[in-house]
């Protein structure tokens, strides 16, 4: 999924048109940049491509139309996906350093992107489901106990981290430490908070770098690192942190805006528990009616362009209308009510971006948010949506749908986690097939070369020493054992879980 862009781009000079009407403040719409109208109007007035504020005093094309979008996105001739001003790093929405794998261009973008892509392709997809029940089923048993539950609070959004630190080959400790961390990063709450967590993530990922450095594994850090390209440990740290930073917030919102129609149209809902809307389908229906992703800031014009209508100069910053694109009557029915339907099913939508800059993970991701969904639906098939308000929505053109969504379920349906593990969700086969058992992946499941050791009765045998041999006289230290004289290095992922309180 095409992660959040930087937070602003190079400043755009206007071509004589543009430089004489004001340009729409993006940010400062609050709850209209999350109002399908509000591309319609856009439209009308300037056509697929309309000049506008990323901040105050900060200008960008806005690209409205689905062709417009998709050309931006597809060119790198034209369009460069490095959207840094060249006096600074670009960074990501959580302020860390953007790694070049997700923004930059050329072979440098594809030495980087190689080992990602690479290691997440060796990940089955029934192995993905695998993973993802846990996490899931003990996230419903901790927040359903009194029949209530925020499935985006809750559920949705803490679910992408734990179960890629799962990939990870950490403990789910580790898990709930990324989960609080990206919580507190992505908050808005105290800034001062924000900035701890957002060096705190940093952290993790260098900290993983260096345990898997030092104990590879079955894992994706481990093929990360393997790989031919043979990233640096920054370089490593980089690009895993990517994959956490431009997945978990577009999946837990996909998740999130996917339980919000199911709960808030009962003919869609209907469908679905019938497995008439088989589940990828209707992931395809909620990115095209429903996106997690709104615009974001992610291409600058190499030269002078011609787009939509609009002359387009040299360092001119793009923002990519995603929802726009997807609402543009060009490609979708015109009847969101009635046509929408045929949309299921339909894999052109651009939440995945597109081109050499599309998502490594689309496949992990989706198989992420189906079964999230499923799983809830099995172990809670009395939900409902709670009544009394319309869930709380995000005012922001980068993620939208709902921040919250509260929901009820008869109170006697057991969720509670027994001797340590929830209990398994029923299976009713109807969207899902059972699943394997995972294999072995990384620390978690402990050191691959434990089945080698001597087991302690073959230890206890005595071994016979030749007739007339001596035993050997101590000579001091250096027959103490290797490592007593060499205390081991500080694990950094394990000091950054105490120092967190994360259990």
């Amino acid at each position: 999924m095409a992660g959040p862009g930087p937070r602003h781009a190079a400043a755009t000079q206007y071509s004589s048109a543009a430089d004489r009407s004001p340009a729409v403040p993006l940010h400062s719409l609050g709850a209209r940049a999350d109002d399908p109208d509000l591309w319609r109007e856009l439209r009308a007035r300037w056509g697929p491509v309309a000049p506008v504020e990323t901040e105050p005093g900060i200008r960008a094309w806005l690209l409205l139309g689905y062709q417009e979008n998709l050309e931006a996105l597809r060119d790198r001739r034209r369009f460069s996906a490095d959207t840094g001003s060249g006096t600074a790093p670009s960074a990501d929405a959580d302020g860390l350093p953007r790694a070049r794998a997700l923004s930059g261009d050329g072979a440098d973008h594809a030495r980087l992107r190689a080992p990602l892509t690479d290691a997440l392709a060796r990940i089955p997809a029934e192995r993905v489901a695998a993973e993802v029940r846990g996490p899931a089923l003990a996230l419903i048993a901790a927040a359903a106990a009194d029949g209530r539950i925020d499935l985006v609070g809750d559920y949705a959004r803490p679910l992408p981290s734990l179960v890629l630190n799962r990939f990870f080959g950490l403990p789910d400790d580790y898990g709930r430490l990324l989960a609080r961390l990206t919580f507190e990063a992505d908050s808005g709450g105290d800034p001062a908070r924000a900035r701890t967590a957002a060096a705190a993530l940093e952290e993790y990922f260098t900290g993983l770098v260096a345990r898997r450095r030092a104990e590879s594994g079955d894992d994706l850090a481990s093929r990360v690192l393997a790989h031919p390209e043979a990233l640096s440990d920054a370089e490593a740290a980089a690009c895993l942190r990517l994959l956490w930073s431009a997945g978990h917030r577009p999946t837990a919102q996909l998740i999130g805006n996917a339980l919000g129609l199911i709960l808030g149209d009962a003919r869609i809902g209907a469908l679905y528990g019938q497995a008439t809307l088989p589940s990828d389908d209707f992931l395809d229906y909620v990115m095209w009616t429903e996106p997690p992703l709104g615009a974001l800031s992610g291409r600058r014009c190499t030269g002078d362009v011609r787009l939509g209508g609009a002359h387009l100069r040299p360092g001119d910053a793009l923002v990519l209308g995603l929802a726009a694109a997807h609402a543009d009557p060009a490609v979708t029915p015109g009847d969101r009510a009635d046509g929408a339907l045929a949309l299921a099913g339909n894999r052109s939508h651009l939440m995945w971006g597109a081109g050499a800059h599309g998502c490594p993970a689309q496949g992990f991701a989706r198989e992420i948010a189906g079964t999230a969904i499923d799983t809830l639906l099995e172990r809670l098939p009395g939900l409902r949506a709670a009544g009394g308000s319309r869930p709380r929505r995000y005012r922001g053109t980068e993620l939208q749908g709902p921040a919250e969504l509260h929901a009820e379920f008869p109170a006697e349906q057991d969720t509670t986690v027994v001797g340590g593990r929830p209990p398994e969700a029923p299976r009713s086969g109807r969207r899902r097939r059972a699943l394997p058992r995972p294999r072995p992946m990384g620390a978690r499941y402990q050191a691959p070369q434990a089945a080698e050791r001597p087991s302690p009765e073959a230890a206890s045998v005595p071994v016979p020493r030749p007739a007339g041999a001596r035993r050997p006289q101590g000579r001091g230290a250096r027959y103490q054992a290797p490592d007593a004289a060499a205390p081991a290095a500080p694990d950094r992922l394990r000091a950054l879980l105490d120092r967190w309180h994360v259990r």
